[in-house]
């Protein structure tokens, strides 16, 4: 599912939020069926949002089929190599919400249906209601740190429909100086691409379960790695590969590992330990939205 075209109109009263969520199905002759499709808003800011009303409107938008006009979501089959739409409307009524909530999480919730069975689908949306006023160069308060100064800039919450050069630029182009050093975090990075999953759909096989229990369960920087889902999810991104050789390497570094608490690494673990450390439980534990 990519999400596309989102806008946010403040309307006084009333926030209007509409935009598309594409499913595409890249195998080349299978086809799906979506039998089911439905999204639930998030409110998400320093306030309560008690008093606040959500209204959600899913419209079909297929290529080959008239929209209904109840909005119900018929059962739709996407042949292969093709896609179809969604269109969300969502109403956020109540006393000054842009001043109350700062971000709206779309979670969606869809199932798939094929010749491997049902499968339930969960992935979201963030879409940034309000956003922070860039810091201003007389507005500036350096931190000192080891030999050098840090200036931590506030952005609005990051999600899929950003982009990482245009959020440095509206953020940070008037203070940027010649010498600096500019730093993004990985994890939004990660979810401005889009390349995260949900926890319900990282199901993890026999050789992530094993490959888990070879990392030490104390080794703080990339104790993620002694999660399955975590173990799953690394293996089915770039340089899975690498973690494959390094779960092997670590359990050649003590071959007694499935019966011994011990735990000493081994050469390829010492070696790549900053890609492994990368890897932490808050990245398939939910608590980051997206």
């Amino acid at each position: 599912m990519t999400p596309r075209d989102w806008r946010v109109d403040d309307l006084g009263g009333r926030l209007r939020i509409e935009g598309v969520l594409e499913i595409s199905n890249p195998h080349p002759r299978m086809e799906i069926f979506v039998p089911e499709l439905r999204v639930e808003p998030v409110l998400l800011g320093s306030s309560d949002p008690a008093g606040l009303e959500v209204k959600t409107r899913i419209i079909a938008d297929h290529p080959d089929e008239e929209t209904r006009a109840d909005g119900y979501w018929a059962a739709y089959i996407v042949k292969g190599r093709k896609t179809t739409r969604a269109r969300v409307l969502i109403e956020i009524t109540g006393p000054t919400p842009s001043a109350r909530v700062d971000s709206l999480w779309v979670d969606a919730h869809w199932a798939n249906y094929g010749p491997f069975g049902r499968l339930q689908r969960r992935q979201g949306v963030l879409v940034p209601l309000t956003r922070p006023e860039p810091l201003q160069p007389d507005q500036v308060h350096f931190r000192q740190g080891e030999g050098c100064r840090v200036l931590p800039l506030r952005t609005h919450l990051l999600g899929p429909l950003d982009d990482a050069i245009d959020v440095l630029r509206t953020y940070a182009a008037d203070l940027v100086q010649p010498g600096d050093i500019l730093t993004i975090g990985e994890t939004p990075v990660a979810v401005i691409q889009g390349r995260y999953r949900h926890p319900s759909e990282v199901e993890p096989g026999m050789v992530a379960r094993l490959a888990c229990r070879v990392f030490h369960p104390h080794q703080q920087p990339g104790h993620g790695l002694r999660h399955a889902d975590l173990d799953r999810s690394g293996g089915a991104h770039p340089g899975a590969g690498r973690l494959d050789w390094g779960a092997a390497d670590e359990a050649g570094g003590h071959p007694r590992w499935l019966l011994s608490p011990r735990w000493r690494p081994g050469p390829l673990d010492r070696r790549h330990h900053r890609h492994y450390t990368a890897i932490r439980p808050d990245h398939c534990s939910g608590a980051i939205p997206g």
